[in-house]
């Protein structure tokens, strides 16, 4: 357990370091999507994702296929919780 909650703290730590060089990575005009489905169009140009809906619960898998992700907003979202598969071993 005390695993788990050191594990959440750096993803919010992380989260909250990404949200704060947004500016910085916007100014380098980073291929832009606010859509999934869009996304998954064409995953290898997606370098921004924002999927910042209340209705999501689960944490995407297909979000493994954009190879160029740099910036990923999950905030607003319902996810409560994320596989080990994600973690290794």
């Amino acid at each position: 357990m005390k695993r788990y909650f050191k594990l959440l703290l750096k993803l919010s730590l992380s989260l909250y370091l990404l949200i704060g060089i947004q500016h910085q990575i916007q100014s380098q005009s980073l291929k832009h999507y606010r859509s999934l489905d869009e996304a998954l169009l064409e995953p290898e140009t997606v370098e921004w994702l924002e999927l910042n809906s209340e209705s999501m619960i689960n944490f995407p898998d297909e979000l493994f296929t954009f190879p160029n992700l740099k910036y990923l907003d999950l905030s607003n979202t319902r996810i409560e919780k994320i596989s080990r598969q994600y973690f290794g071993s």
